[in-house]
């Protein structure tokens, strides 16, 4: 976990296999975290995510950019988790690695 700015950051690289346990992944993330009580962008065809409880949740590519980038030859996706709060930030974090793993998505922390 890095800290910059007085907020705390945790980025992850997601190795993602097949276009379908992506789509599991960022259907079951979006709900966990809405239900979590953060604000979840409505068509996520930005990075950005989800906000709240002074996290930020962001994801590159965006849904949007997924299928394209797919057919360029496979797909790694970042993770970034920032927040003022350390302890919000590392729940985001482990919320994020459960999902990837039980969708079958490998995961890397890159800092």
């Amino acid at each position: 976990m890095s800290r910059g700015s007085l907020l705390y950051t945790v980025s992850l690289g997601l190795y993602v296999a097949d276009p379908r346990s992506y789509t599991v992944f960022i259907d079951e993330l979006r709900s966990t975290v809405a239900k979590a009580g953060y604000r979840v962008s409505k068509f996520f065809t930005t990075s950005l995510i989800a906000a709240g409880e002074g996290v930020l949740l962001k994801l590159y590519p965006s849904r949007a950019d997924v299928e394209e980038l797919w057919r360029s030859g496979g797909l790694r996706v970042e993770v970034t988790v920032m927040g003022s709060d350390p302890v919000r930030v590392l729940e985001v974090v482990d919320t994020v690695a459960g999902i990837a793993r039980r969708s079958g998505i490998r995961i890397e922390i890159l800092g």
